[in-house]
């Protein structure tokens, strides 16, 4: 995959399966580009919630890395890309999200309700 993605050929989700192997293979560096370049290859496809799964878990792994104000940034984007339903899957990701910012501000007791809902939310 990285041969044909330096010819340039390759697509958004393969871009995204080459994000996963590089971070698999120990070689996360390499993630944020790879799920960027996705993330704009959906966007030009018009497929915005793709491009909006793809820049959350970007941003996802934004925040393991400790880049928190990017991974922030990442989730405004996702924010704005998705209509305001925490019903939907990606909505309740980033109940998730909030509920873990909430939490590491030394927060636990309001985290609890925001992992409750989201956890609702993945088990419907």
């Amino acid at each position: 995959m990285s041969a044909a993605d330096a010819d340039g050929g390759l697509s958004a989700e393969e871009l995204e399966r080459l994000a996963v192997a590089a971070f698999l293979l120990g070689r996360e560096g390499e993630v944020p580009a790879l799920r960027e370049r996705a993330y704009e290859a959906y966007l030009e496809r018009g497929l915005a919630e793709q491009a909006a799964e793809c820049g959350f878990w970007l941003g996802f792994h934004l925040d393991l890395r400790g880049d928190v104000a990017q991974a922030a940034g990442w989730a405004a984007r996702v924010r704005r890309l998705i209509p305001d339903d925490p019903e939907s899957r990606l909505g309740g990701r980033l109940q998730q999200r909030d509920a873990v910012g909430v939490m590491f501000a030394g927060d636990a007791v309001s985290a609890l309700p925001i992992f409750e809902e989201s956890a609702r939310v993945a088990a419907r």
